[in-house]
């Protein structure tokens, strides 16, 4: 059987549904936005960016998923250091933070920003092979990497497993513009594949932020997950 283990590392972090300033697709900032617009402008990035939310595969059949939240970072990364080294340290297949993960201010997320990219670093070295940078071409200085299956990869392809809900904390001061920067959608979901088995779990994320759904929201939830034989829909969202 298909087991799921949740660290809570946090005041507050509720397994259910997903929690500023408003960003259009292409960037422009346009003050107030409520959820019916996040959800919209979410969407469409998660539309155009659906290859980016890979299928996860539990090898073993099983698999540990790591829940944080209310980090509120400012420039202590202590807490956010901690969840993202006990994910790399137990091989938690995602890591996963119900929302307020930052203070809004930009030095504050170009901090959070920081330390994802450091441990993003991190979680290349364990998992694949590292070509050394003296063979290196000048534009993959980053990193290029070969994977379980021989292929060569960038860095900036491999996907760090780290997935963040907006929380209502992460809207005050004009948040919203500098949470989209970094995770770009508030609804999205992928699969994760269950080896041994023909079904997926399917995780979905949420945004309560203003304390409700919302109508855009609430029908694409209607619509339902992906067209596949499902074990179980795992969804996540702020705690209200």
């Amino acid at each position: 059987m298909n087991k799921i283990y949740i660290i809570i590392l946090a005041a507050v972090a509720t397994l259910a549904m997903a929690s500023c300033e408003k960003v259009s697709p292409i960037g422009v900032l346009v003050s107030g936005t409520g959820v019916e617009d996040r959800i919209k402008m979410s969407n469409l990035y998660y539309q155009q960016h659906k290859a980016d939310f890979n299928i996860f595969v539990a090898d073993k059949g099983e698999y540990t998923f790591l829940v944080g939240a209310d980090s509120h970072i400012t420039d202590d990364m202590g807490r956010m250091e901690e969840m993202l080294q006990i994910g790399l340290d137990k091989e938690d297949l995602l890591y996963v933070h119900l929302g307020d993960i930052a203070d809004t201010k930009a030095e504050y997320y170009i901090n959070l920003e920081n330390t994802l990219d450091k441990y993003k670093k991190k979680y290349c070295a364990k998992n694949y092979d590292e070509i050394p940078i003296e063979d290196l071409p000048l534009r993959d200085w980053d990193g290029l990497y070969v994977d379980e299956l021989g292929d060569t990869v960038r860095y900036e392809q491999i996907q760090y497993p780290f997935f963040a809900v907006v929380g209502n904390h992460d809207l005050t001061h004009n948040g919203w513009p500098l949470w989209c920067n970094i995770f770009h959608s508030s609804f999205y979901q992928f699969d994760v594949y269950v080896n041994g088995t023909d079904k997926f779990d399917h995780f979905i994320f949420l945004d309560t932020a203003s304390g409700t759904l919302g109508e855009e929201q609430v029908k694409l939830i209607e619509e339902g997950p992906r067209k596949r034989p499902t074990i179980c829909s795992i969804s996540l969202k702020n705690g209200m």
